[in-house]
């Protein structure tokens, strides 16, 4: 999942492991977005120059829509 994400998005490995469900938001319009504000351990991010410019919304490929959804569903709880 971690791979799928990363290639999908385009986020670095530190920012695809700081995600969580809450930074999805499925109610975007057109595509869901995903919320890109931190990296592992709620670091800030690398990226930018002020703290404003460094928060973005990714948006969520419809295949990536899909692997979330059956990761939600069965692969989370396995891990």
């Amino acid at each position: 999942m971690l791979n799928t994400l990363q290639a999908l998005t385009g986020m670095r490995i530190g920012e695809a492991c700081g995600r969580r469900w809450r930074d999805y938001d499925r109610a975007t319009p057109g595509l869901g977005a995903i919320h890109v504000w931190s990296q592992y351990d709620d670091r800030p991010l690398k990226t930018g120059r002020a703290s404003h410019e460094k928060e973005r919304f990714v948006p969520v490929h419809p295949v990536l829509a899909k692997a979330l959804a059956e990761w939600r569903l069965g692969g989370f709880a396995e891990v």
